[in-house]
């Protein structure tokens, strides 16, 4: 599943109409969970939202009121659900303003996609940049989509194809007063089977300081005969040697240079990881390998530096995890 969150914009008074949806959508969504917990059937609590006050908009709505029950189940077997505990901590501590926190409380609005439905009932492209969410017949917001980088463009390209010509791609939208989320599964947009070569294989090798590469074909597992296609060696030692340039001289871990050095390595172990696994999606690997390293913390008896160069810097756990999302 593929989450995209988009800024956007509208009109001043479509930003107070979603803002309402949303107030709405918040009491019925905590009122439905309440209702459920106590073991209240769907007839029995809609008859209860009856009674309230201003909640029109979601009430008569059969389709958010679907949305909703679908949502709330989702979390009704967790245990001590708090809503919005972390951010009632923070205006707690006068770490946001009351203003701020009445807008952030509000629930987002959910509508969730279904197949031969045009992708979704509320939502739907009038071009690339311009969502429209019509909720009603008589109710229609433009929302005009913010900083769409390049890779995104291409994803919506696919999605809006998708709507115009194949209405089996569920999109489910989310919408708050600045962003709209779209969440569909990525296998309805995969145009091409990934080809392989067999027994080619892509392993690594790994250390703190170098991570080495190698792309084989073996032509014969059982005599070891092989032919070499390419290797290579990747280097993160000279970000290892500022670090320990630093040592010693009085430079807190809270030092900007520090943290621009964190920042830095993480960046670099993510951009190793796109480079290898397009290197082996590049040579069409078969397999990609990896040792089967279970390392903690410990004293490797070779030295301070070399405790701390495996112990501290080396990001190996966020390397593998990487190459295994890709």
């Amino acid at each position: 599943m593929i989450t995209l969150k988009i800024k956007y914009n509208t009109e001043e008074d479509s930003w107070n109409l979603i803002r309402e949806y949303q107030r709405q959508y918040t009491i019925c969504y905590k009122v439905i969970y309440k209702l459920l917990k106590q073991g209240l059937s769907k007839k029995e609590i809609k008859q209860k939202l009856s009674s309230y006050n201003n909640i029109d908009l979601i009430l008569n709505n059969s389709w958010f009121m679907n949305c909703l029950f679908y949502d709330v189940k989702c979390v009704l077997d967790e245990d001590n659900v708090c809503f919005n505990k972390g951010l009632i901590l923070k205006r707690v501590k006068q770490l946001i303003s009351k203003e701020e926190f009445k807008q952030k409380k509000l629930f987002k609005l959910c509508s969730n996609g279904e197949k031969d439905k045009k992708c979704n009932r509320f939502f739907r492209f009038e071009k690339l940049n311009t969502l429209i969410f019509k909720p009603n017949k008589k109710t229609i917001i433009k929302l005009n989509l913010q900083s769409i980088g390049k890779n995104r463009v291409k994803i919506l390209n696919k999605l809006l194809k998708a709507q115009e010509i194949n209405n089996e791609l569920p999109i489910t939208y989310k919408l708050d007063n600045n962003y709209v989320y779209l969440s569909f599964d990525e296998k309805y947009l995969k145009e091409e089977t990934y080809q392989v070569k067999l027994n080619r294989i892509f392993a690594i090798d790994l250390n703190p300081n170098y991570i080495g590469y190698s792309i084989i074909d073996w032509k014969n597992t059982e005599e070891l005969d092989y032919r070499l296609i390419d290797s290579g060696v990747l280097t993160l030692k000279s970000l290892n040697d500022i670090f320990f340039s630093m040592k010693n001289k009085g430079i807190a871990s809270a030092d900007e240079r520090k943290l621009y050095l964190t920042n830095k390595r993480k960046f670099e172990i993510y951009e190793v990881s796109k480079y290898l696994i397009n290197l082996a999606k590049h040579y069409k690997c078969e397999v990609f390998a990896m040792e089967d390293l279970s390392m903690k913390s410990s004293n490797k008896e070779r030295g301070k530096k070399f405790n701390s160069l495996c112990n501290n810097l080396w990001c190996r756990d966020r390397l593998v995890n990487n190459i295994q999302k890709r």
